[in-house]
């Protein structure tokens, strides 16, 4: 990206995977969905994931602004991650793709607001 901050261009580059991501995820057909794609996580599993990763990273932004560590540095990676699939286990498939959606605006969003002086 010509004339553009390294701030822009991972939030682009950011912006076409998770849309690269979505395009994926719609070419498999509803009928596949729930099923295996990622051993043994579905689609909706893999976006349940994101989901999460994409909240805790927001949090976290903010947590670092205000002076404090992250709490996802605490995480043990493993047990946050079935957690987050577990929670959506009960959700619908339209339920966690609007989810991953407004996480990654909400990551984008506080991308978007920290300056170089931050």
């Amino acid at each position: 990206m010509a004339n553009s901050s390294p701030q822009k261009e991972a939030i682009a580059n950011y912006r076409a995977d998770i849309a690269r991501l979505l395009a994926a995820v719609a070419a498999l057909g509803v009928e596949r969905f729930d099923r295996p794609v990622v051993g043994e996580w579905s689609a909706k599993d893999v976006l349940a994931h994101i989901a999460a990763w994409d909240r805790a990273l927001a949090r976290g932004m903010q947590e670092l602004l205000a002076g404090r560590r992250p709490e996802f540095a605490s995480y043990v990676e493993d047990e946050f991650n079935a957690r987050a699939i577990e929670v959506s286990r009960h959700r619908s498939f339209a339920d966690v793709l609007a989810d991953v959606k407004q996480a990654h605006a909400a990551l984008v969003e506080a991308l978007e607001h920290v300056t170089d002086q931050q």
